[in-house]
């Protein structure tokens, strides 16, 4: 389940809408594209269908804050996980209002990684840019729970004291 809150640092604003960039980190092969693909369609494509991204993929999804009936044009940028394309991910996340960085429960190594993301984007992106921490691959956990490699602790204490250490 892919929940935003929205609170854009330079959205494009238009007469009750709005127009914001989030962009999708993360390692090779955590899910990234089956997360977006869910969110955008409500569809879920099974990895063994799936290709890997070539650079990154763009979606569009509109959304409506119910609150004050402003639409929200949100621009999805699904970025490639392969360490051969990360010195162009820069391409993707400039001017981004939001990042998802996602991580593996199954794979301490893709939450070692989700880690050298965020530093990332904290030497390139406004302070004010919204990052959240995204754990993929609940559904395989749910089958076999001794597969959990990255307790939900470790993460609730990852994001305590690098996103919010005050």
């Amino acid at each position: 389940v892919l929940s935003c809150t929205y609170r854009p640092h330079n959205p494009v604003k238009m007469s009750n809408s709005l127009e914001a960039k989030i962009v999708i980190l993360g390692s090779q092969g955590v899910g990234k594209t089956s997360l977006v693909h869910r969110f955008v369609k409500n569809s879920f494509t099974p990895p063994s269908m799936m290709t890997s991204t070539i650079g990154a993929s763009f979606l569009t999804k509109r959304v409506v804050d119910i609150d004050s009936s402003t639409v929200v044009r949100l621009q999805i940028w699904d970025t490639a996980g392969q360490e051969r394309f990360r010195s162009i991910s820069k391409l993707y996340y400039r001017g981004a209002n939001a990042a998802l960085l996602c991580y593996d429960i199954t794979s301490s190594a893709s939450f070692t990684e989700m880690g050298h993301w965020l530093l990332e984007l904290r030497a390139n992106l406004p302070e004010d840019t919204i990052i959240h921490v995204v754990g993929t691959k609940a559904d395989v956990v749910a089958e076999g729970p001794a597969k959990r490699a990255v307790p939900f602790e470790r993460c609730i204490a990852y994001v305590a004291e690098n996103l919010y250490p005050s």
